[in-house]
């Protein structure tokens, strides 16, 4: 066999094999999943002595589990299959995202296998875990075909952005358990047709925050390919569809967009430049 021939003989097996990750990894899902696997302890500790200036405690998302720094060390206190993304404390209790997304050979398409679930665990539960203990998570929604980026919390409410345009709203009952029947979803980022963006796309959302009477959404823009910079969407907290409005920046690849007291917060990621309400605060040099 000749070398361009073989090239060609590995990129059909590579074609092959990508077009079944997305369903390889729903069954993986499914057989974890059965066996209350998908998130597994014990706590085990990483770090120790870690060299901070004062004493932080907080809590780290990752790609492979959730991460506790507490007294100058770094605790993961549970592995998981997919990204723990965003997080938010509501009442006694840390709301989790996590998501998994395995792609195909064709990137944002119908084959990519999604899948997005929201956990609670009690504050005093994760500030007491030591090392061999298992926290006990509850799981609070789980739903396909969702990719839940980021989380915020307001008002006794929960609030979690889906990166392909959907904005969902849950109220917790009296023990923090979330009401399925009362969720509310409103779809956000829509086509330049008005049509809603049902797949992920060259501008997702991927930060929400709430400030006085309005939810506001950040949509991580890649000009490059969409030929729009980032911007912010908002809607009133009654989710009309009718008060939905958008704002360009001009912030490249924004991250974390938020509105805090008024004020306009944004990382312009390209430029690694820290922004508040259009003036730097930060430059990364390097």
């Amino acid at each position: 066999m000749s070398l361009p021939d073989f090239g060609k003989a590995v990129r059909f097996f590579q074609f092959g094999w990508r077009a079944y990750k997305p369903k390889l990894a729903e069954e993986r899902y499914g057989r974890l999943n059965r066996r209350g696997k998908l998130l597994r302890g014990p706590c085990t500790l990483l770090q120790e002595d870690l060299e901070l200036q004062g004493d932080h405690t907080a809590l780290i998302s990752s790609g492979t589990g959730l991460l506790l720094l507490k007294n100058g060390r770094l605790y993961k206190l549970f592995r998981s299959m997919g990204y723990i993304f965003g997080m938010t404390v509501l009442g006694d209790r840390v709301y989790l995202l996590h998501l998994l997304q395995v792609e195909g050979n064709y990137k944002h398409s119908e084959e990519t296998f999604r899948r997005s679930e929201i956990y609670s665990i009690p504050v005093a539960d994760i500030l007491a875990i030591e090392p061999g203990q298992t926290l006990a998570l509850r799981l609070e929604w789980s739903e396909r075909n969702v990719l839940y980026s980021f989380c915020n919390a307001a008002g006794g409410r929960l609030y979690a952005v889906d990166y392909l345009g959907r904005l969902s709203v849950f109220m917790p009952d009296a023990d923090g358990a979330l009401d399925k029947a009362r969720a509310r979803h409103v779809m956000i980022n829509r086509h330049a047709d008005g049509t809603p963006l049902r797949r992920y796309a060259y501008t997702h959302l991927n930060a929400v925050s709430i400030s006085g009477d309005r939810v506001y959404l950040g949509a991580h823009g890649r000009k490059a390919h969409s030929g729009r910079f980032s911007s912010v969407f908002s809607i009133d907290r009654n989710l009309k569809p009718e008060t939905i409005e958008n704002v360009f920046t001009p912030y490249v690849h924004a991250h974390d967009i938020m509105v805090a007291d008024g004020d306009l917060y944004a990382c312009d990621s390209r430029n690694s430049i820290l922004v508040r309400n259009g003036e730097k605060v930060y430059q990364d040099e390097n």
